[in-house]
């Protein structure tokens, strides 16, 4: 994976795709290759495809909070906040001390919960 790493690094998507194509042909309960497939989609805006891939991570291992958090950002900026708000809910309460997800939570529960008084 660190020629992966390399190509992503490097924005070269498409042989970092073809890498993981690779990958997951040989190997295909590997969750970790189709996370980072999905990453890579969506750093290409190619939500679709992120999600196809999101959805195997999360059929192989549905406590995957990495894929938990990608799907959450992805729903929330296709405008999909109130989903967006339960997966994120879900990855962090699998794993609490998430980066920057807390603050996107409670960013969501005020628009989706209301504000508290």
């Amino acid at each position: 994976m660190g020629r992966v790493k390399t190509a992503v690094d490097a924005q070269e998507f498409d042989l970092a795709i073809k890498l993981l194509n690779a990958v997951i042909d040989i190997k295909p309960d590997f969750v970790e290759a189709w996370n980072r497939r999905a990453t890579v989609y969506y750093a290409e805006k190619e939500f679709g495809r992120a999600l196809s891939d999101i959805h195997e991570v999360l059929t192989r291992e549905p406590r995957h909070f990495g894929a938990l958090s990608g799907l959450g950002i992805i729903l929330q900026e296709i405008g999909d906040e109130k989903h967006a708000l339960e997966v994120l809910r879900r990855a962090l309460s699998i794993h609490p001390h998430l980066e920057k997800i807390p603050d996107l939570v409670k960013k969501l529960s005020e628009k989706v919960d209301g504000r508290d008084i």
